[in-house]
């Protein structure tokens, strides 16, 4: 039933592609074996300066790797022989995938997802082991204790992960101008100038598929995929196509010759870094 349904998403994602002329669905693979210096180089580093301490802590990803290490080599009669083959079709499945997949965990960090089977196969079959063999650690205070502080510990290291993603100091996020943190107040500042989802808006600029209409809480355009800054035939495209206003989130935007005709009927600023038109 998985390669029916990963084949048929496949299939769909490949026809979408074409239909589209889009690129945005990746079903190839990137290999490590594909690249050259310095991109190799340069994954490594992100993946070990930026993307791994932010999914677990480093003595946790060390007590995995390190009960790992002994299920697969010191407790191997411990285990049933379909849980034993599991634990180790799931270690070399994510390290294939890795190297398989290799590029793509440069910036991309969503990949990681799929690796995160490995350590919830350790923590399981672990946990089973001790509760079959040796009963009286397993059932003891200390261990649930130990057990209990381990969770709190991950938990709380989880937390400071998910704020630190929010700060101005990550790494994805110090270049934004600190009005983009205020996102219900953009919200209810346009929605007072009227303007709320399903109404269509172009946002100018955005690099990325939906950001900003995601910020925003609207459907429409952004300029992902096409020239920064695209010439007026494309505004007026996407006027023909239903956009009813135009938010510009850079101050350059406003002095720019393309987007001069389009200014001309300003609805409001909000804090001086987003400003709305009426197109």
């Amino acid at each position: 039933s998985i390669f029916i349904i990963i084949g048929g998403w496949i299939k769909w994602v490949n026809q979408y592609n074409e239909m589209n002329n889009c690129y945005i669905f990746i079903t190839r693979s990137n290999p490590i074996w594909s690249l050259v210096e310095p991109a190799i180089t340069e994954t490594w580093h992100w993946i070990l300066q930026n993307a791994v301490s932010e999914y677990y802590h480093i003595a946790t990803r060390a007590f995995t790797f390190g009960m790992m290490f002994f299920l697969l080599f010191f407790l191997r009669k411990k285990q049933p022989k379909v849980l034993y083959a599991f634990n180790l079709f799931i270690f070399l499945g994510v390290v294939g995938a890795f190297f398989t997949f290799y590029r793509q965990f440069f910036v991309h960090d969503y990949y990681a997802i799929e690796m995160m089977v490995f350590p919830t196969t350790i923590f399981v079959s672990f946990f089973y082991i001790l509760k079959k063999h040796y009963t009286n650690i397993a059932n003891h205070i200390l261990t649930r204790l130990l057990v209990l502080a381990f969770l709190l510990f991950n938990l709380h290291h989880a937390q400071q992960s998910i704020q630190k993603r929010y700060s101005t100091h990550f790494i994805f996020n110090k270049d934004y101008d600190v009005s983009t943190y205020k996102k219900h107040e953009a919200q209810v500042f346009l929605k007072n100038l009227g303007i709320e989802y399903p109404q269509k808006v172009l946002i100018v600029p955005d690099v990325s598929p939906n950001f900003s209409l995601n910020y925003f809480n609207l459907s429409g355009w952004t300029e992902f995929a096409l020239s920064h800054p695209f010439p007026p035939k494309t505004t007026e495209a996407i006027k023909d196509w239903g956009a009813e206003y135009l938010i510009i989130t850079d101050k350059k935007y406003l002095e720019h010759e393309y987007f001069q005709p389009y200014i001309k009927q300003p609805l409001g600023s909000f804090e001086n870094t987003i400003f709305v038109f009426k197109l």
